[in-house]
């Protein structure tokens, strides 16, 4: 028997959790999850592993499934120094994968009563707060916390600026977001978030309503530049200048947490998320399961456009919503060079030539 530390395994027990770990790493996450249900099968008792198969359910986008495997992991007495990260992963798993925040802050709660220096436990809780309920002056007392802890923090120090512009305070953003830009300079989001707030200096600004957004405080929709008046009649596309969108060859250059690709546009409509039933899928915590729709349009004299839907087909909308070219939108005309973003680690450029 070669013992872990606490339970003892069999050498091909323990080679199924190293497989099961390697699995992961590499992006094969349904062999990992068969390696850990192999192993757990006859080492139920093995917390270590529920603990790893929850990690790989969140990364395929099973949310519900990894809340279950990390409460069986809780109820098998982890060592201590265990419980934060596990308390932590089982709220970030309500909030960015379920949009429970109430049950999130519980969650976030509990780590920071095991750990008061928890530096992701007060950040998640501030993004819980701003995004989930509106609190953008509870969440950055939040991420001041975060922020006192580890000032390296480029994600905290953007959002901490994205509070801000919701409470209006908008040079306060800007310290934020060029701290976030020091750190990371290639923040796109970041710096998109600074040219807002330097807009948005002098100007009356309406307020937020209950939907959450994370980079201006306005949430009406934003439409197209071509766009002659796509919120009242968008289905009459013989409105438009289509000089740019003339073409059938159109791209996605999409970068997420995993990857950076190039997706070719070539059916007439995509779900974009985080579930695996959507043509494009996205690996970012921060996105919602059905989270935007790519239509590809003809207009009555044979051109082509493509527009991008807030939301699933049915229309319910993301937690989080998207951005075209830092601007909020539920419906949009696309355009060469378009930026979109679907969150803090997700985004994609649209190309029509």
């Amino acid at each position: 028997m070669i013992d872990t530390g606490r339970v003892p395994l069999s050498s091909i027990e323990l080679d199924l959790y190293r497989r099961g770990i390697s699995a992961a790493a590499t992006g094969s996450l349904v062999e990992a999850i068969e390696c850990y249900d192999r192993l757990l099968a006859p080492r139920g008792d093995f917390w270590e592993a529920w603990y790893e198969r929850g990690t790989v359910l969140e990364d395929l986008g099973r949310f519900a499934e990894a809340i279950a495997s990390y409460d069986k992991a809780l109820t098998l007495e982890p060592r201590r120094e265990a419980l934060a990260n596990l308390w932590l992963r089982r709220g970030n798993a309500y909030q960015y994968g379920l949009g429970e925040y109430d049950a999130s802050l519980i969650c976030y709660d509990r780590v920071l009563q095991l750990q008061p220096e928890q530096v992701q436990g007060w950040h998640h809780r501030g993004n819980a707060l701003l995004y989930g309920y509106n609190q953008p002056e509870n969440a950055l007392i939040c991420y001041g916390r975060a922020l006192d802890i580890d000032p390296q923090l480029t994600l905290t120090w953007r959002n901490q600026g994205n509070a801000l512009m919701t409470l209006m305070r908008y040079s306060e953003a800007i310290v934020s977001y060029d701290h976030s830009l020091a750190i990371s300079p290639n923040d796109e989001i970041a710096a998109q978030a600074r040219h807002q707030a330097q807009q948005q200096l002098g100007l009356t600004v309406q307020a937020p309503d209950t939907k959450p957004a994370w980079l201006v405080p306005e949430w009406t929709e934003v439409q197209s530049p071509n766009a002659r008046d796509q919120s009242s009649d968008h289905h009459n596309l013989t409105s438009l200048d289509l000089s740019t969108c003339s073409t059938m060859v159109a791209s996605l250059l999409l970068e997420d947490e995993a990857n950076f690709s190039c997706i070719q546009l070539v059916e007439d409509i995509y779900t974009i998320g985080r579930d695996l039933d959507n043509k494009i899928c996205l690996r970012s915590q921060f996105s919602s399961r059905f989270h935007a729709v790519i239509r590809r349009l003809v207009t009555e004299t044979g051109e082509v456009v493509f527009e991008i839907q807030d939301g699933s087909v049915k229309g319910k909308a993301s937690t989080n919503g998207i951005l075209v070219n830092g601007k909020p939108v539920t419906r949009a005309f696309l355009n060469h060079q378009d930026l979109i973003v679907f969150g803090p680690r997700a985004k994609a450029i649209f190309r029509a030539f």
